[in-house]
């Protein structure tokens, strides 16, 4: 989704991650993970199930979460942030 709108969709028939995945933000891991995303990303969220068509476009329609700080520099090693947000 960009924007709230559907671009690509893949089904993979398998979990995402799991809890002894690495996985990362802005890196291309298929070319042996030395490509890295030139740009920022506005918003970025992680969620622990599907969310459906309706849900991604309210998400959208609600903004980014101002409180975390909007321009962060990250170097690929940064911890992860929890947020909660409803």
């Amino acid at each position: 989704y960009v924007d709230g709108v559907l671009v690509a969709s893949e089904a993979t028939g398998k979990a995402w991650v799991n809890d002894t995945d690495t996985w990362r933000i802005g890196q291309e891991v298929s070319s042996g993970g030395g490509e890295w995303w030139l740009g920022s990303l506005a918003d970025v969220r992680v969620y622990d199930i599907a969310l459906n068509a309706d849900e991604i476009r309210k998400v959208y329609l609600d903004g980014v979460i101002d409180d975390l700080g909007r321009q962060r520099s990250i170097d690929g090693q940064a911890p992860f942030r929890r947020a909660r947000y409803n």
